[in-house]
């Protein structure tokens, strides 16, 4: 029989409870995190999340646990227009999603696109759009959003000079808003770049 140290014990011991005090400080954090959006302080938001994050990677929380705050950290800190973290957060939750996962996608695609980056953007409304299309019960739930995104894409791709691709996509979205005559959108898409003034850090260009 083997027997342990007691000093193998203790770390053991140790590093079992370091998870379970990461795992409450992430829980604690993004809880802080959430209602500080709700409050529209956008930078102890983005905070939170950052601290979130720390936490639940020390925690071991799993992938889908740190793509899912990487996610709101990548969100918040576009609000700010701290865009390298904001490309940073989303595309920690691309890796782990891949091509799959549709809020992510279009997040990119709208961060990318309010900091001017119109060809990533277009790449990722494009991953964006077949992600939708291929969850029907999404688009039936919300298609007064999905129309608002393909306006948006039509407006990158018009900015792209890409004109005939741009009228494809507003057929589109004119035949979602017909269809679907009288519903109302239920979302509300991330400000990107419009509390710059929050990041102490931000210089107006």
């Amino acid at each position: 029989m083997n027997i342990l140290s007691p000093l193998l014990i203790a770390l053991l011991l140790s590093g079992c409870f370091a998870q379970t005090l990461n795992k409450s400080h992430a829980n604690r954090y993004y809880s802080y995190a959430v209602q500080s959006e709700k409050e529209g302080n956008w930078f102890e938001a983005r905070k939170g999340f950052a601290r979130a994050w720390t936490n639940v990677t020390l925690a071991h929380g799993g992938d889908e646990a740190i793509a899912a705050v990487a996610y709101e950290y990548g969100r918040t800190s576009g609000v700010i227009c701290d865009w390298e973290e904001a490309e940073r957060g989303l595309l920690e939750s691309y890796k782990f999603h891949k091509n799959t996962h549709s809020p992510t996608l279009v997040e990119l695609a709208r961060m990318y696109h309010a900091h001017g980056d119109l060809n990533k953007s277009e790449e990722f409304f494009h991953l964006a759009k077949e992600a939708l299309e291929k969850n029907p019960a999404t688009l039936n739930m919300f298609p007064i959003d999905f129309a608002n995104f393909l306006a948006e894409f039509a407006a990158v791709l018009s900015s792209l000079g890409k004109l005939k691709e741009a009228e494809q996509i507003v057929k589109s979205e004119k035949e979602v808003r017909n269809k679907y005559k009288g519903n109302s959108t239920f979302q509300n898409p991330t400000p990107y770049g419009r509390f710059c003034h929050q990041n102490p850090r931000h210089k107006p260009t």
